[in-house]
């Protein structure tokens, strides 16, 4: 007797997406940003009055709530995986259990950190359902525990059972503050930890790809008039949509589908990708599926009324669950990447077909060899226009050009892509492209070929002089760390701090520190690390260009690392410098936008100080007798004050002279635009931050101080810093620092405390992620 045997269900690609990152970085955020207002049971009105809406509702809502709140038990992990073994995802089941298991966990243990009462003891008058009212309340696990499993099942669901997933989950978390167990920070907490969980599993363990299912593409292509037979995906390089081929009357037809269930389409992914590597090929992240695939509809039309070749547009279709198709005739040939060999006959037409975009102002902007076809007649075919514009400035044509001209010069060589592209589009377009030929101006997909093969890139540079078209071959490797440099750093820094605890008393100090309010230190943190954030905008403004600001914050820490560790005082401007010539512009105005920044720094710092001390002469400053252990600190202060004259030579006097004027011309260039505006606005908004850092390290030790008076301490102190012989005012800036506040009437050991707070969250604690920058930039400054 013959037996049947039962067929199983092939299983899905799973695959590690680069979103996730953004999702468990924006949850963690959102789970200390809560942290930090929820620490100390501190509770806003806002809070209150949603509590109160909340935990005021009808007592009839009891029994339903109770049966809701059970999705976010810890029993309720089981039974999701018990329910998932069943339906046969038993991977799914294995990402249930890990995600759910670790938010129950995690959320115990933030409680203890987070040491926030539950509304019974915060509040009076609350009505309490079957729930403790003493405990821990910060985060609610019962959230954590439903976001979860929630974010861990919604990538193997349809959208509409994930938006019944998530209605759960934020229907627990009312019911915890329905239940009079949580406040709305606790379950917001709960949810954003839960969120970022199940994002880390997803992470780690990868998650089923969702293309559109082929019968939903074809009914979307028959309502629009096109019969197509025989479709199938199509497995290609196709970022941000998923490719399809099959046949139609009049031969084969690629069909493209841009829908919100792809990963790649997903909001948070583009918004957080645009910001941090914002590619050369790169939209606005808010443009929808309809939007998007009309737009390229367009850029096709005019791509072929310009000239050039491309495919025909065949048509535009809606189909179900918010997916739009773009339907083209399908070219016969091979990708111009994966060719054997590109005879010269044909490398000319590939330029030929950008000559007739550039002269209609038409940018690809993400022309390379992959996105062009080599039909069966040899002949060459531009595809993928949806990063395409109409109406490019200069500097998008000339974008287009040197990286066609990287990409062709990995096929056929440096000589023969750039003799190709001189004869096309002449020297001044080669000249204009020049600058741009740097690792971080072109897209990943280039430097990666590039990569591949070793000494391309200096292949082409040497090419292009030839041609007359030279390119500056700065490179963020001409910056170079001094282990001796390093070493002195760590020694002042410890000498430095030995002698400001002895001289206020060790032990308490040591109190002080033990005993300090956290949440004013992780506000502290934030101060000190938020200033690179605005450094970057700052930079980005004076270089007038689109840089992506992720990587434009990790040339500002590098910079830092780079002037901390470097026997130069230019270090960190060169490394600012280095890294603006390898998004693409010429060493001449990187230098120019670096100066302009500190220049405007210099400026607003100048300015703030004169309005801060102002101020605080109004206010009436205090002047305390100093204790004893200050006569030390100052003597400390004129010993390395001393030191830092004595490596005042004349020579660097004359250079640091040159360089303040050089910058006061600079300044002149500040109009009332908005680049300048930006510029001066995020150099005002570094300056806050820092003096900020300082008040909350202040509160973090329990000493209140005028903040006027601090602001201007502050300002006077780091404006020593040069001064000093190690960077950054180390062994200057401390023990000014502490003078001044002693001399505010703080006593010896706050004062000290306060500073070594201060001074670590905005000179120690950045050196971390620093390290991480600067090696990442040295990767990608050398292709």
């Amino acid at each position: 007797m013959e037996t049947k045997r039962r067929t199983r269900r092939p299983r899905p690609a799973r695959y590690r997406h680069p979103g996730d990152i953004f999702r468990v970085v924006t949850g963690l955020a959102v789970l200390a940003g809560l942290s930090v207002l929820a620490a100390g049971g501190v509770l806003t009105r806002p809070e209150r009055t949603m509590f109160r809406l909340l935990n005021d509702l009808p007592g009839w809502l009891d029994g339903p709530m109770r049966v809701v709140t059970q999705a976010g038990w810890v029993g309720a992990v089981p039974i999701a995986g018990a329910v998932a073994v069943l339906a046969r995802r038993r991977r799914l089941a294995i990402d249930l259990g890990l995600a759910g298991g670790a938010a129950w966990v995690l959320a115990k243990m933030v409680k203890d950190v987070a040491h926030r009462g539950r509304p019974g003891v915060l509040l009076e008058e609350v009505i309490l359902r079957g729930v403790p009212a003493t405990g821990h309340g910060f985060v609610s696990g019962h959230a954590a525990v439903a976001a979860a499993l929630a974010t861990v099942a919604s990538s193997e669901v349809s959208r509409r059972t994930r938006r019944a997933l998530w209605a759960l989950v934020w229907a627990v978390a009312g019911a915890r503050v329905y239940s009079g167990a949580h406040l709305p920070l606790d379950v917001l907490g709960g949810a954003a930890l839960g969120w970022a969980l199940g994002a880390g599993v997803h992470l780690v363990r990868g998650t089923p790809g969702h293309a559109p299912p082929v019968a939903t593409v074809l009914a979307g292509l028959t309502r629009s008039g096109l019969d197509v037979q025989a479709l199938r995906p199509l497995h290609a390089d196709a970022r941000g949509s998923v490719p399809f081929v099959g046949d139609a009357a009049g031969g084969g037809v690629f069909v493209k589908a841009v829908g919100r269930d792809q990963r790649d389409a997903d909001l948070l992914f583009r918004i957080g990708r645009w910001l941090a590597f914002r590619e050369v090929g790169d939209e606005a992240p808010l443009a929808t599926a309809k939007q998007q695939i009309e737009h390229e509809a367009y850029l096709l039309l005019a791509a072929a009324r310009a000239g050039a070749r491309v495919p025909d547009l065949l048509t535009t279709a809606e189909a179900d669950d918010g997916i739009w198709l773009l339907a083209e005739r399908r070219v016969a040939g091979t990708d111009a990447s994966q060719a054997p060999t590109l005879g010269n006959d044909v490398l000319t037409d590939i330029w030929r077909q950008l000559v007739a975009l550039r002269t209609a102002r038409i940018a690809h902007r993400d022309l390379r060899l992959a996105n062009v076809l080599i039909g069966t007649g040899g002949e060459a075919w531009l595809v993928d226009f949806g990063f395409a514009q109409a109406g490019a400035s200069d500097d998008q044509l000339a974008r287009d050009v040197a990286e066609l001209l990287a990409s062709t010069a990995t096929a056929v060589g440096a000589g023969l892509a750039v003799a190709a592209a001189s004869a096309a589009v002449g020297p001044d377009a080669l000249r204009e492209a020049a600058p741009l030929l740097q690792p971080l101006a072109l897209s990943t997909a280039t430097r990666r070929q590039l990569a591949a093969q070793p000494g391309a890139l200096e292949r082409l540079r040497d090419a292009m002089a030839t041609a007359g078209a030279p390119v500056d071959p700065r490179r963020l490797l001409r910056v170079r760390l001094r282990p001796s440099m390093l070493v002195a750093v760590a020694a002042g820094g410890y000498a430095t701090h030995h002698l400001l605890i002895g001289a206020a008393g060790a032990s308490s100090v040591a109190s002080l520190l033990a005993d300090g309010r956290w949440r004013w230190v992780a506000a502290a943190t934030a101060g000190g690390l938020l200033p690179f954030l605005f450094a970057a905008i700052a930079l980005a403004a004076a270089a007038g260009r689109r840089l992506a600001l992720g990587r434009t914050v990790a040339s500002q820490l590098a910079s830092t690392l780079a002037s901390r560790g470097s026997a130069s005082s230019h270090a960190g401007a060169e490394v600012s410098a280095a890294y603006l010539c390898a998004a693409g512009m010429p060493a001449r105005e990187a230098e120019d936008a670096v100066d302009l920044t500190r220049a405007a720094g210099f400026a607003v710092h100048t300015i703030a100080l004169v309005a801060a001390g102002g101020l605080a002469l109004a206010e009436g400053i205090r002047v305390a007798e100093p204790p004893r252990p200050a006569a030390l600190v100052v003597a400390a202060l004129v010993v390395a004050l001393a030191a830092g004259a004595l490596g005042w030579l004349p020579a660097s006097r004359r250079a640091l002279a040159r360089a303040a004027v050089r910058r006061l011309r600079l300044l002149r260039r500040l109009r009332t635009d908005g680049q300048s505006a930006r510029l001066l606005l995020a150099q005002v908004a570094l300056t806050a931050s820092l003096a900020l850092s300082l008040l909350a390290a202040l509160r973090a030790v329990s000493v209140s101080v005028p903040i006027a008076a601090a602001v201007t301490l502050y300002l006077a102190s780091s404006a020593l810093a040069a001064s000093g012989p190690l960077p950054g005012g180390l062994g200057v800036v401390e023990p000014a620092l502490a003078a001044g506040l002693m001399v505010l009437g703080v006593p010896a050991a706050p004062a000290v405390a306060a500073v070594i707070v201060f001074r670590a969250v905005t000179y120690w604690v950045p050196l971390v992620p620093a390290a991480l920058a600067y090696r990442r930039l040295r990767r990608q400054g050398c292709c």
